[in-house]
């Protein structure tokens, strides 16, 4: 599986420029507790997760996610694919 990325830029005129991207993934889950992280698979390079107390994931609210942050938990309760996107600097 790999995220798709779109990069979108703001120009602002005597200021800086603003550049982000939006990952994103589609993952087909079956009912019950899904537990992830955003993460490369060396786990150091890019390890993104829910702030410590806060890991439910609810589908359409978004979520702060931080630098080695803690497993987040999605509770499917029907089985299908699931978009799951990020929002980041280009960095």
């Amino acid at each position: 599986m790999s995220f798709q990325t779109t990069e979108y830029y703001l120009f602002v005129i005597n200021a800086y420029v603003l550049c982000y991207v939006i990952y994103h993934v589609d993952i087909t889950l079956a009912v019950g507790d899904n537990e992830f992280k955003i993460a490369t698979t060396d786990w150091s390079t890019i390890d993104f997760g829910a702030i410590a107390g806060d890991d439910a994931v609810t589908e359409g609210l978004l979520k702060t996610l931080v630098k080695k942050g803690a497993n987040m938990h999605f509770n499917v309760t029907i089985a299908s694919t699931y978009r799951f996107t990020v929002t980041g600097p280009s960095t």
